[in-house]
């Protein structure tokens, strides 16, 4: 088990090697107040909040059908979708991290392990079937998902150390 853990941390080191240096543990709230002058930003997450539930073209409170993770894409600086997967609300931490794994962002990995232990429940919609499932299993089906080409994909070691994370027995999704 020991050897485990030293293997998980030796990665975890060597990955976050030559990345920029971003606080992922930032609290949103601070990136939100270093934005105010982004209405649009504001209006998104509001919309996503309102709503609370994660899908692909949900139907915004004005009526029309949007992809949340392609406009927080389109307002949002890394560092704030980075903060934005810290988020009070479960759907906006979601929408945050698809949208980080849509621009391949180097951090997607590391994000993904500080949130292992997130085991709020966020509603999932695929077409007309929803389920409620905890945000770190969302985060993991996004990046896991074979269909979506644009998206980022874990890379061999990356694989090799998630598996062995959730096939032990300290598993923080099974465990909760």
């Amino acid at each position: 088990m020991n050897t485990i853990k030293i293997i998980f941390l030796i990665v975890v080191f060597c990955s976050c090697n030559g990345q920029k240096n971003i606080d992922i543990g930032k609290n949103s709230n601070d990136l939100l107040e270093e934005s105010n002058s982004n209405q649009n930003l504001l209006t998104i997450l509001k919309d996503i909040e309102e709503i609370n539930r994660v899908g692909d073209r949900i139907v915004s409170l004005q009526g029309e059908e949007l992809d949340y993770d392609v406009e927080l894409k389109k307002v949002a600086s890394t560092e704030q979708l980075i903060g934005l997967t810290n988020h009070k609300n479960p759907a906006v931490r979601c929408y945050a991290f698809k949208a980080l794994s849509e621009n391949h962002s180097d951090i997607v990995f590391q994000v993904l392990l500080n949130h292992l232990n997130d085991t709020l429940n966020v509603h999932v919609v695929n077409g007309c079937i929803g389920k409620n499932q905890k945000v770190s299993e969302s985060f993991i089906e996004t990046i896991s998902n074979k269909t979506e080409t644009d998206m980022y994909k874990l890379d061999k070691t990356e694989r090799k150390t998630l598996d062995s994370i959730l096939n032990s027995k300290s598993n923080p999704i099974k465990n909760q």
